[in-house]
């Protein structure tokens, strides 16, 4: 009998939380019954109609804008780096993010491949070496201190 009561609470305690979650589901549905979405807040690029553009800071590099704050100097963009070219010294006054593509990029602190990510805090300095032509996709936070 006292194995049996125990049975029938942790199963009576199993059906009260499933009950729980149920109603918290249904709760958050109707919540979002009222969501309207934004028209026309989302915008899409195809980035195969998108020219590309050589890049003014670094001789040699093009690139496609995806979006940009010229008021931040922020920016989104693909790059596309040569084979065999240095990005001179520079600093990342704002957080950078870079996602190899295609091809190979490293500096002092280590290497991407294709599928690679990099992050750079504000204030990193550091330079580029791409030994095969290579393809990012750059977030930039600011436009960035060439030396």
């Amino acid at each position: 009998m006292v194995a049996t009561d125990k049975n029938y609470r942790h199963r009576a305690k199993l059906i009260s939380q499933t009950i729980s979650n149920i109603a918290e589901e249904i709760m958050m549905t109707k919540e979002h019954d009222t969501y309207q979405p934004t028209a026309g807040a989302s915008r899409y690029i195809d980035t195969t109609k998108v020219d590309w553009q050589p890049y003014p800071k670094i001789p040699g590099v093009f690139y496609k804008v995806l979006y940009e704050n010229k008021e931040l100097g922020a920016l989104t963009c693909l790059q596309k780096f040569p084979a065999g070219l240095r990005i001179p010294p520079h600093e990342h006054p704002e957080l950078q993010q870079t996602f190899v593509l295609e091809g190979c990029m490293q500096d002092h602190d280590g290497v991407a491949n294709a599928g690679g990510y990099i992050v750079r805090e504000p204030g990193s300095k550091h330079e580029n070496y791409c030994p095969v032509e290579t393809i990012a996709l750059v977030l930039y936070g600011a436009e960035n201190k060439v030396y």
